[in-house]
């Protein structure tokens, strides 16, 4: 979706770093790509798919009580589209 934000300002004549910052909630290789590079989070979905699956086989075992929390951390990558 920024990827596409970021095209529609540039049609509105309205430039990212510039009259405004644009950042994304997901990481990915269009976020890092685009011009300028777009700031994101990385909510490392890898890793949080396996934690979660972990948890899961250790509620279901009786092993980990339910309601358990895990927190798990995430980045926030700095690109030029919030560099004013």
């Amino acid at each position: 979706a920024a990827a596409a934000v970021l095209s529609e300002l540039r049609a509105a004549g309205r430039t990212v770093g510039g009259d405004l910052l644009l950042a994304s909630c997901v990481d990915c290789s269009a976020m890092r790509t685009a011009e300028p590079a777009i700031t994101a989070i990385d909510l490392r979905p890898r890793s949080m798919g396996a934690e979660c699956a972990r948890l899961l086989c250790e509620i279901l075992s009786g092993r980990t009580p339910p309601g358990t929390v895990r927190t798990l951390p995430v980045a926030l990558h700095v690109r030029a589209s919030t560099r004013a």
